[in-house]
């Protein structure tokens, strides 16, 4: 069953704002591949994350996100990988287990609680104008989870202390 929800996204609809550089090649990127995978660098404040853009877009997926490897590259190839999935017709759903994500770490697909989105996901609030937005959490098995990953599933308020509910 195809998901018939209008997209009010930058590509869909002329919401008649200005566009800079990165959002025109976000656009970009999104009409070519079907998604980009943007990346937020660590920095002293806390660790790096990586998200899509486009993918709900594209293909009516849920976007995902990842969090807490050191090196945002890796975290792109991730995200990449699920794209690739969701272009050769794999659903991407809640609870969802796949081992063809990170080399020897199965990962697990668990829902993002939308209290987080303003503080993680900002372009991609940006680019599709209208929240609600389906998120998903790509999360491997870590000893430091809810420090280096963080606990999306949980709304902000109630998430552990760390780097991610102290994000504005």
């Amino acid at each position: 069953m195809t998901d018939e929800t209008p997209c009010h996204c930058l590509i869909c609809v002329d919401h008649g704002i200005e566009l800079d550089d990165f959002d025109r090649r976000t656009i970009s990127v999104v009409r070519a591949h079907g998604w980009n995978a943007l990346a937020i660098p660590a920095d002293d404040s806390g660790p790096g994350w990586a998200y899509t853009i486009g993918l709900w877009h594209s293909f009516r997926s849920p976007e995902v996100a990842i969090f807490g490897i050191d090196d945002i590259e890796t975290m792109q190839a991730c995200l990449n990988i699920l794209g690739e999935a969701v272009r050769a017709g794999d659903r991407l759903v809640e609870g969802a287990q796949r081992d063809d994500v990170i080399e020897d770490h199965p990962i697990t697909l668990k829902p993002i609680h939308p209290s987080w989105y303003k503080s993680l996901f900002g372009m991609g609030l940006f680019f599709y104008r209208r929240p609600p937005l389906p998120f998903l959490e790509v999360v491997w098995p870590d000893s430091s989870m809810g420090v280096r990953q963080p606990q999306l599933w949980i709304p902000k308020a109630e998430h552990p202390p760390g780097p991610w509910p102290d994000l504005p």
